[in-house]
């Protein structure tokens, strides 16, 4: 516990002490006094729709003003911006929506200019999305076979 001292050499100081007999005569005596810290303010989410700097494709961001805490970054569809949601890593505090102004200004920057893909983000893309909803890895172009015909492997290895 923290004692505030309230006479002596040291007053005005605070200490550590333990919560102990002596402790407690200090307090009840008036020469301390027991000091209880405010809890620290709530963590504040700043907003705001930034473009790739190469890019140009807009995205939503949110950042805590806490150093431990993180971000989160949303590139999509403008229909699926409202589910944008920050949750906190720097203690048990409520997870917090993307605010209406935000959203809006997302849209309008998508509508505005949607951006380019990188060749790596392109080819990326385009593996991802060949598996289809099967759940099952697309072929993998493995060069030809002695017959000229295309071979193709189901495996990474």
């Amino acid at each position: 516990m923290r004692i505030k001292m309230l006479s002596g050499p040291a007053a005005g100081q605070l200490r550590h002490a333990e919560k102990s007999q002596a402790t407690q005569l200090l307090i009840d005596a008036g020469l301390a006094e027991l000091f209880i810290e405010p809890p620290p303010a709530p963590p504040i989410v700043s907003w705001g729709v930034h473009r790739g700097r190469e890019t140009e494709r807009p995205a939503i961001v949110g950042r805590c003003n806490r150093e431990v805490c993180g971000m989160v970054r949303f590139e999509g569809k403008p229909e699926d911006a409202h589910m944008t949601i920050f949750h906190h890593s720097c203690g048990a505090h409520a997870p917090e929506k993307a605010p209406a102004a935000v959203l809006n200004s997302y849209c309008a920057a998508v509508k505005e200019n949607q951006g380019t893909l990188s060749p790596d983000e392109g080819n990326m893309l385009q593996f991802a999305h060949s598996t289809g909803d099967s759940g099952k890895r697309a072929p993998l172009f493995d060069g030809y076979s002695l017959d000229g015909k295309p071979k193709f492997k189901d495996r990474w290895f």
